[in-house]
């Protein structure tokens, strides 16, 4: 009886390591999507004479 509980609770702790591990991946995803870069890019130019 105490065998399988520790086998269960070893898969337990291998389920949420599991778990962490991807939740730190999807973060680092995530962090990664977010980061935004600026550009800077001509869209239109508008020429002005007073008449």
């Amino acid at each position: 009886m105490e065998k399988k509980r520790n086998q269960l609770r070893q898969n337990l702790f291998q389920a949420q390591d599991e778990v962490d591990t991807k939740k730190d991946d999807l973060l680092d995803d995530l962090e990664q999507e977010l980061r935004q870069t600026e550009v800077k890019k001509r869209l239109f130019v508008l020429d002005w004479e007073v008449i």
